[in-house]
């Protein structure tokens, strides 16, 4: 068991948030392919808009990580966690579309989601899109 599943097992109580309780499931290494765990962040991701459970949804069908590999399914929840104002999120979905990773490759997507990430201060948007710019491809 990781350190930081310990930790939320540990201080979890009755009335703790869903998510963290989700995130105990989803980090217990003896659970590997849990399907609980990534419906409970599914379900936590939902209700409440939380951009951290629909990255690591994101990132699990991605990986193939308690659920099947799936690329669309990673791709519409990276999306979602960077609607929410997750800036790795924006930069997953703008790679995403720009390598047709889950989707049919779109600059436009992938332009928009760097700009986003950009306004928010990350610098390696920036170096993309410059780059992007310079090659072109915008």
């Amino acid at each position: 068991m990781k350190w930081w599943s310990l930790w939320i097992a540990l201080t979890l109580s009755a009335d703790e948030p869903r998510y963290l309780q989700a995130l105990n499931a989803y980090y217990d290494q003896n659970r590997q392919n849990d399907a609980a765990a990534i419906s409970a962040l599914t379900q936590e991701a939902e209700e409440a808009n939380n951009a951290d459970a629909a990255f690591l949804i994101a990132l699990s069908y991605e990986q193939g990580s308690h659920t099947e590999r799936n690329e669309t399914k990673s791709l519409e929840w990276y999306e979602k966690a960077a609607e929410l104002g997750d800036v790795d999120a924006m930069m997953m979905s703008g790679w995403r579309h720009y390598k047709g990773e889950g989707c049919t490759p779109s600059l436009e997507h992938a332009r928009r989601w760097f700009e986003q990430a950009e306004a928010l201060g990350e610098k390696e948007a920036s170096a993309l899109l410059r780059l992007l710019k310079e090659d072109r491809l915008f």
